[in-house]
């Protein structure tokens, strides 16, 4: 952009530098990545055996699992995903945080501890917000 511009030339290159980057999300490795495993996790709320279907696709959660065990695990799968497979990125790192964010702030709403909701509550949290039908 040459200097002294004016504001429509601005304007005008701020939204295609803006299109041109969201425009490679889909195609990033690492944004995929998070995606894949963040809808397998909502997935298996829909189960009725929320655990048993969580390890099946491959998450290393015990039994007695409470919401941070949850994010811990979640937090965990995705990045040992993401560096065996060398797709670290911005966007997918932003992705993660913001589902995980999401999921602690939702589940923890009306709750007196973090540590006192377990998986059956989560469960029936993303039941009711049936976030991966949005």
């Amino acid at each position: 952009m040459a200097e002294g511009a004016d504001m429509p030339s601005i304007a005008e290159s701020s939204l295609h530098a803006a299109l041109t980057g969201l425009g490679r999300i889909p195609h990033d490795p690492g944004f995929c990545t998070v995606l894949t495993n963040v809808f397998k996790f909502v997935e298996s709320a829909r189960s009725i055996d929320f655990i048993a279907e969580l390890q099946n696709r491959g998450f290393s959660v015990p039994q007695d699992a409470n919401l941070l065990d949850l994010a811990s695990w979640l937090r965990t799968k995705i990045d040992r995903e993401l560096t065996a497979s060398h797709s670290k990125s911005d966007t997918g790192e932003l992705a993660q945080k913001a589902f995980i964010e999401t999921l602690l702030s939702r589940s923890s709403t009306g709750q007196p501890s973090l540590f006192q909701i377990m998986t059956n509550d989560v469960q029936i949290r993303l039941r009711r917000d049936d976030i991966g039908n949005r």
